[in-house]
This record gives C-alpha cells, sequence and structure tokens, in this order.
C-alpha cells in the first residue's frame, strides 16, 4: 500500500483510478528527486503523489486563511454588515449588525430575511432597493427610518453574482442634528424677514448666502440679487467693500466678533450705519460663516446733523 501526504497508509491505492504521464526533469530536479525518496524510504512516485496530494490542502488553507482574515476585519468595523444568498438568506452577520437589529446571528443565519425575519418590509425602501441592487447589478444606497428597530438607517449595498452586501448604520444622532438645524434656520429666517434691521451671512469667500428682505429698502435691490455674490461683485465703493473684507477675514482668522461704522448712500440720502460681525462656529470650532447685523447708527448720524447745522 502506498501513503499520502501526512504518511498514513492509503487503502484505496489500488482502487483509485490512475493516470500515467510523461514528466520531463533536468538532471537536478531528477537527482532532488531521487534524494528525497531516499531520504523517506519511499519511491519517487510516492514523491510526486504526496507534493500533488499537498496542493489541494494547501489551496485549502489559503481560502481558510482568506475567509478568516475577512471575517476579523467584518468584526472590527464599527459599521453593520449582513450578507444574504440569491434566495435572501443571511449568509453573514457581524457583532455590529446583531446588535442593532437586537437579534443574535445565530437567529439570523440562513433564515429568509423577507419571509421569516422583517416581512413588515416587504415593498418598503430596502426591499426595493435591495432588488434593484440585484436586478441590474449596481451597488445603491438609501436612508430611511427603520420601524422594526426605531432609528434612522444609512445603508449601501453591493450585489455579486452570489448574493449582496450590506452595511448599514445608525444615524439617527445626524437625523436628529439636521432637523434641529432646519428647525434654527426656519426661526432665524422667521426674525430675519420681520426684522427692521439688515440680517446677513456670508462664507468663507465672502459670498453672501443670505441677506433679509430690509435690504431693498436701503438699497433698493432685492435681497434674492445678493445670494451668491461678494460686495464686489455686487458694485459696492472700494473704500467701503475693503473695510468690510478686512473685518471679515479678522472674524474668520481669529473667530472674534467685530464691529465697524460707515455711512452709506441710501435710497433717503446718506446713512450711517453700524455692523456686527459675529462667527458661526462649525462642529471642529472652525469658523463656518458670518452673521452680519446692520442697523442705523442714530447717534452718529444725530452728531454729524448737529455739526453740520
Amino acid at each position: 500500500m502506498k501513503r499520502d501526504a501526512t504518511g498514513k497508509f492509503l487503502s484505496n491505492w489500488n482502487s483509485e483510478m490512475k493516470q500515467r504521464v510523461s514528466v520531463s526533469l533536468t538532471n537536478t530536479a531528477w537527482r532532488s528527486l531521487d534524494k528525497e525518496a531516499q531520504r523517506r524510504g519511499i519511491s519517487r512516485s510516492e514523491v510526486i503523489e504526496r507534493f500533488a496530494r499537498s496542493l489541494e490542502s494547501e489551496e485549502l488553507f489559503c481560502v481558510q486563511e482568506t475567509e478568516g482574515k475577512v471575517a476579523t476585519i467584518l468584526e472590527s468595523i464599527t459599521d453593520a454588515f449582513v450578507a444574504f444568498d440569491r434566495d435572501w438568506r443571511y449568509t453573514y452577520v457581524n457583532r455590529a449588525a446583531a446588535k442593532l437589529l437586537h437579534k443574535t446571528p445565530e437567529e439570523l443565519l440562513g433564515k429568509h430575511v423577507w419571509n421569516e425575519v422583517f416581512p413588515e418590509l416587504v415593498g418598503g425602501v430596502a426591499y426595493q432597493q435591495l432588488h434593484r441592487a440585484v436586478a441590474q447589478q449596481v451597488p445603491v444606497s438609501w436612508e430611511e427610518f427603520g420601524e422594526p428597530i426605531q432609528c434612522w438607517l444609512e445603508a449601501n449595498a453591493y450585489p455579486s453574482t452570489t448574493g449582496v452586501a450590506v452595511y448599514f448604520r445608525d444615524v439617527s444622532d445626524r437625523k436628529r442634528l439636521e432637523s434641529e438645524l432646519r428647525q434654527r434656520e426656519q426661526q432665524f429666517k422667521m426674525v430675519a424677514e420681520n426684522a427692521p434691521d439688515i440680517i446677513s451671512r456670508v462664507d468663507a469667500e465672502f459670498r453672501h448666502i443670505y441677506v433679509s428682505p430690509s435690504v431693498e429698502l436701503a438699497t433698493g435691490i432685492p435681497s434674492e440679487q445678493f445670494v451668491g455674490k461678494t460686495n464686489v461683485e455686487l458694485g459696492m465703493p472700494e473704500d467701503l467693500y475693503r473695510v468690510w473684507h478686512d473685518s471679515f477675514r479678522q472674524a474668520f482668522g481669529t473667530g472674534q466678533e467685530q464691529t465697524i461704522e460707515f455711512k452709506f448712500p441710501t435710497q433717503n440720502g446718506i446713512r450711517w450705519y453700524q455692523a456686527r460681525i459675529v462667527p458661526e462656529f462649525a462642529s471642529d470650532d472652525s469658523v463656518a460663516s458670518l452673521l452680519d447685523l446692520l442697523r442705523k447708527s442714530q447717534a452718529i448720524s444725530n452728531l454729524v446733523f448737529k455739526e453740520s447745522s
């Protein structure tokens, strides 16, 4: 009897189908083969047989090693990850996904997602997007409020010939913040659009993001025509826009409020104004934009009037 790659005897050596092949070896290779056979106390054909069988074991080891590395990565990421086969059955669930879905991997693996786990999602956003991904073989992304788990989800799905992989995360905090910001913006506009003062907001390029309607009373220019333009593009006199832009640079650079006073030719004659330039900060504490609060400077106007009289 012959022995396998581990050195164990093969009881089925005689019954296995053999193939006679012609192998061309250099003299050096032949001597190495002969030497290895003598060292092991087996024939040259057994050495070749053992080597051939070892290739399958090495291939299996490589596959298992690769799968292990992938599993380690999927378990270490903070995103939830699940994979489905072509029959919509769970084939993989990482810890983050199990926690977010309030289930154990054992409760999901092998189960049909639409029939057994989340039948209430049939026809919904996730159902439609995942079926589109598989049918068209294209990656898809979506956001939705997951009723079964009561949180907002951001999801990305990537199809393959064997099924579809889905990465998703809880974005409830972000959605809540976005909602709060929208409410604040609505409140801001409600105040700004009914205030007699001119209220505006500029970005880091000194372009107007917002200007309240009261600007039209002073300039004759509708507020919407200011949006997206700088003071230079709006035709402001050079000596005046330089004062503004110097203050903008100071506010963006230092994060500190600036105050300027200037006179401006309005539809009702020359008027003095005082402007407060207030930095608005981003989440990383950098200055994201500037809020300009512009009102008539009555004290200066009276002083100029008295001196002229």
